[in-house]
C-alpha cells in the first residue's frame, strides 16, 4: 500500500528537481521571491476491504507562481513533465488546471490525481 508520507516526499522531491522553482508544502514563507511552487493535498479517499485499507486516491493542487504569464506556464509545463516521470506504485494523472493573478503573481495551478 503506498502510505501518504511516501507519495507526498516523492512529489516534493520530484518539484524541487524544476529549475529556478522554490518548493513550499502548503504555504510559502513571506517575502518568497518568484517563481515558487506551493503544493497542497487536496483530498484523500481510502479504498477498503474487509481486511482494511488497501489503497488511497490522493489528489495535490500544485500552484506555480511567477512575475510574467509566460514564465508561469513555462514552469507549470515543467512540474507536468517532471511528475509524470516520478515514478514509483502510482501514476499521476492532471484532473485539470486553472490561472489567475493576484498580488501582481500569475498563478498556475494544476491538479493531479495518484
Amino acid at each position: 500500500m503506498i502510505k501518504l508520507t511516501e507519495i507526498t516526499q516523492d512529489i516534493y522531491n520530484a518539484l524541487k528537481r524544476v529549475n529556478g522553482l522554490s518548493v513550499y508544502p502548503i504555504v510559502a514563507t513571506e517575502g518568497t521571491r518568484y517563481p515558487y511552487c506551493v503544493f497542497e493535498r487536496n483530498s484523500v479517499l481510502p479504498h477498503s476491504t474487509k481486511d482494511g485499507i488497501h489503497s488511497f486516491d490522493v489528489t495535490f493542487n500544485i500552484t506555480v507562481v511567477s512575475s510574467t504569464y509566460f514564465e508561469g506556464l513555462k514552469l507549470a509545463d515543467e512540474v507536468i513533465e517532471t511528475l509524470f516521470k516520478i515514478g514509483g506504485n502510482y501514476t499521476p494523472q492532471l484532473q485539470g488546471c486553472t490561472e489567475e493573478y493576484i498580488n501582481e503573481g500569475y498563478l498556475q495551478t494544476l491538479t493531479f490525481s495518484f
